[in-house]
């Protein structure tokens, strides 16, 4: 039936299998086109695919079945974010919040909106209230900590990465971003501790190019150019790293 097929495309899609875990939930809306939970679970896995359009298509449905899902709104709210439709995603957050004001998702959602708006007081606001709604909530300190850190307050911004990462110890971001603010402070051996300890969680171009950075100020060039050679392997756009290595070079 088709909550036997829904259940069998979710696993699928938590194992990393999207092309079977698509077949399976569009198996479940074929057998019933009225249940709202497969539109939903489909529109997860184009998003995480980085299907976008198809995603809002599917939540879109999933909301005109079921129109107090709010984590349905939530999650068209992020898609519309990913193609910079700030003002439909904050109407989805706005509406996921009505609907649920407790929601701590949303409103870090939100605040992520405004953020990309450099509305950094409005964005702020909602960090808070999503902390005070759920004081576990390590992204929303970690996402606090960079407005901090924008705002040039570096000790405050380290308190809630740190604050972060002893709640999610696998939080990558927070870990990057403790680091960018202790390179910040001139305490190098700091900065490259968290930066290493980003890039074990999650090796990406932006952390290699940031801790190629810390070497070059320690002076270590050999290190330094390996690490922006790196940064340029997983990312050949990144201009900033191509520049790095060649003042490294020198």
């Amino acid at each position: 039936n088709a909550t036997t097929y829904h259940n069998r495309g979710v696993a699928h899609a938590l194992l990393g299998n999207y092309e079977q875990a698509i077949l399976d939930l569009d198996k479940a809306i074929d057998i019933d086109p009225h249940l709202p939970l497969p539109y939903y679970s489909r529109g997860l896995t184009n998003y995480t695919q980085g299907s976008i359009h198809q995603a809002i298509a599917d939540y879109s449905k999933a909301i005109e079945l079921a129109p107090l899902d709010v984590p349905a709104y939530n999650n068209r709210g992020l898609a519309y974010q990913s193609q910079a439709r700030f003002e439909e995603a904050i109407a989805d957050f706005n509406r996921a919040i009505t609907l649920d004001p407790t929601f701590a998702p949303a409103y870090l959602n939100r605040g992520n909106v405004y953020f990309d708006q450099d509305d950094l007081d409005t964005a702020m606001a909602d960090y808070n209230e999503a902390i005070a709604l759920n004081p576990d909530f390590a992204l929303a300190y970690t996402n606090r900590g960079i407005i901090y850190r924008f705002r040039g307050k570096l000790d405050r911004a380290i308190r809630e990465y740190t604050e972060a990462i002893d709640l999610d110890p696998q939080l990558t971001l927070a870990y990057q971003s403790r680091g960018l603010a202790y390179a910040e402070k001139g305490n190098l051996s700091q900065a490259l501790s968290d930066l290493t300890a980003a890039l074990r969680l999650y090796p990406d171009a932006e952390a290699y190019n940031n801790r190629g950075e810390v070497y070059n100020r320690l002076g270590e060039y050999n290190s330094a150019i390996t690490d922006f050679t790196e940064a340029i392997s997983l990312d050949q756009t990144m201009a900033v790293a191509y520049n790095n290595r060649g003042l490294a070079y020198q």
